[in-house]
């Protein structure tokens, strides 16, 4: 979300917060943003995917974290079963290089967390986000607002609407991490459905919505898949290629 506020393009406001970090960037690694202001930060939406009970799409970002990763790739899925969105960030870093990997969403009102469930939700005229991040190892938020640095005062600070920032980052550093979060959007006024998440003996992730179910696989699965999915009683598998029907059970 940008800042709305825009100093010079020199200055300390511009580069340190309208391009970096707590503005622009979904993910950090160890307060890495992406590279700024270069044509080697680019980045791809690749392998879209419709059907009757989903949509997905990957972004790749992976030369715009140089020195941090060799693969940055945000895979997202939307249930249409559930109206939920299952958003997996894959981070791979360079050979003996460890990071901690950050989640960040930014909000012009409040936000609420609960530690325990490891959920935020944000509420803005009728409408509500709730998050529900798919991690039981040691991990933290951190809750900040405005701006750091801010904005030069060379407008009446009435036009500076507040600005909410959190941040999720699980606690051990590392080479190679798959992060889920399932997030939920609704109109205030409509239920919303809860969330059943759990750990399975192997250390993979996993939740439950509606009668969806969801599965993040752990780094170097030799089968090459990134998470395995449930919507409608249709098996799907995420991988390097995309998202498709588990060859045991296509139709």
């Amino acid at each position: 979300m940008p800042s709305g506020y825009y100093d010079p393009s020199r200055s300390k406001h511009h580069a340190n917060w309208v391009w970096h970090t707590k503005s622009h960037n979904c993910a950090t690694l160890s307060d890495a943003s992406q590279l700024m202001q270069s044509h080697d930060s680019v980045g791809a939406v690749v392998n879209a995917f419709e059907d009757d009970r989903l949509v997905y799409f990957s972004g790749r970002a992976d030369g715009s974290y140089p020195g941090r990763a060799v693969r940055y790739r945000r895979h997202v899925t939307i249930d249409k079963m559930t109206n939920g969105f299952l958003m997996i960030d894959e981070h791979v870093a360079p050979p003996r290089v460890y990071s901690a990997l950050q989640w960040n969403i930014h909000s012009w009102n409040e936000i609420e967390k609960c530690d325990e469930d490891r959920t935020f939700r944000i509420e803005r005229e009728g409408c509500g986000l709730t998050g529900t991040f798919l991690c039981h190892e040691d991990s933290f938020f951190v809750m900040r607002e405005g701006w750091d640095p801010p904005p030069t005062p060379t407008k009446s600070t009435l036009q500076w609407y507040p600005q909410y920032h959190l941040r999720f980052s699980p606690t051990v550093i590392g080479s190679e991490r798959y992060l889920g979060i399932l997030l939920q959007p609704r109109r205030l006024c409509d239920p919303m459905m809860d969330v059943d998440r759990w750990r399975e003996e192997d250390g993979r992730e996993a939740a439950a919505l509606g009668t969806s179910t969801y599965t993040i696989d752990l780094p170097g699965d030799p089968a090459g898949s990134i998470a395995r999915l449930s919507v409608d009683d249709q098996s799907y598998v995420i991988d390097d290629d995309g998202i498709h029907k588990a060859e045991s059970d296509r139709r």
